[in-house]
């Protein structure tokens, strides 16, 4: 029995070799995962980047289909034929404070329904979105984190749901420009603190996009990215060529 015993032993430790080198890498992947999860959270930007740097399927839905940095270049390369409003109003968005870190976020906010990221040079971008709704319309809310704190917010109303601008408009002048009658497709309208919002209906969807800018460093680092020239242009290149290997799903 003894011998009988060994050899079981034996070629059960061989079969356990065999099943580690056929599949390492699937062992590999499984303990990095774990660790990850356990260090940083399924939330992070950290698990995220793993999937997408390694080919794999996100672990959540995904908020928006194009590049996040064009969402915050429609601030600092404005859109043909838009209107420039100013307002006595401070600039905001929902009930989250700009600059709230992530941390802060995550205690008043439920797990959201979407996360993008993307990496702008040094710099970690993540976005998470919560589907809502807005006076019986189906919205998707998305918050924009720089580095951990929150700097741009977006309403996104998909153009499939006849959802009439007008009505969407009359809401945005009602608070911050005392009921102007707005006509265009595309509007910015900049607080006394230099914070901005962009409203632009393109033909296939809505998005009202709220920018903070009270943090000096947050504005030059953006501003860096899309400054004309062999700096900020070979800068905006980069992060949009990262951007798109980066969001391939």
């Amino acid at each position: 029995m003894g011998i009988i015993n060994l050899i079981i032993a034996l070629v059960s430790f061989f079969l356990l070799i065999i099943l580690l080198i056929l599949f390492r890498k699937k062992v590999i992947f499984l303990i990095k995962i774990r660790y990850i999860l356990l260090v940083h959270g399924r939330y992070s930007f950290e698990y995220l980047e793993y999937f997408k740097n390694n080919n794999l399927r996100s672990p959540h839905n995904t908020c928006i289909k194009d590049e996040i940095i064009l969402h915050f270049m429609v601030f600092f390369k404005k859109i043909r034929n838009a209107t420039d409003y100013q307002s006595d109003t401070n600039i905001s968005f929902c009930e989250i404070p700009f600059m709230s870190s992530w941390k802060a976020f995550r205690k008043l906010k439920v797990a959201p329904d979407c996360m993008n990221i993307a990496r702008f040079t040094d710099a970690k971008v993540k976005v998470v979105g919560y589907n809502e709704s807005w006076e019986g319309i189906r919205i998707k809310t998305l918050y924009y984190f720089l580095n951990n704190n929150f700097v741009l917010g977006e309403y996104h109303i998909s153009e499939s749901l006849k959802v009439n601008s007008v009505r969407v408009l009359q809401k945005i002048s009602s608070k911050y420009l005392q009921g102007v009658e707005l006509k265009s497709d595309v509007i910015y309208i900049t607080d006394r603190e230099g914070n901005q919002l962009n409203f632009e209906n393109n033909g296939f969807s809505i998005g009202i996009k709220y920018l903070y800018r009270g943090d000096e460093q947050t504005n030059q680092f953006l501003a860096s990215l899309f400054t004309e020239g062999d700096a900020g242009g070979e800068a905006y290149k980069k992060a949009l060529r990262k951007e798109g290997h980066l969001n391939r799903f």
